[in-house]
């Protein structure tokens, strides 16, 4: 296995565990601080599931949120996956690059 691809597997794994991990954390504070209204009237007509507005695109997410959910993104902003990793690799870039010189 190529040594690039495994770091990328390895990294991609554990980005995605810890990821999904914030994701809940925020849709339970979000959750909270919204008194459970998290999904607009067209959303509760499509059936759109509350967390999938956590991790689908932001399009879709302000189309669905109800006022009190876009209110909160807007004080507490909304994490997407393309931040958080950018993120996450900003705060590990050299213990990340020690990893890959020993991989």
């Amino acid at each position: 296995m190529s040594l690039v691809f495994a770091l990328a597997a390895d990294l991609s794994r554990e980005i995605t565990g810890i990821y999904r991990e914030r994701l809940e954390n925020e849709f339970r504070a979000a959750d909270e601080a919204c008194s459970g209204y998290l999904v607009n009237k067209l959303g509760k007509a499509e059936g759109i599931d509350a967390f999938s507005l956590f991790t689908g695109s932001e399009v879709r997410a302000y189309k669905y949120a109800s006022p009190e959910l876009v209110a909160h993104w807007a004080d507490m902003g909304r994490l997407t996956r393309a931040s958080f990793e950018a993120q996450y690799l900003a705060s590990r870039g050299e213990e990340l690059a020690i990893i890959e010189r020993n991989y």
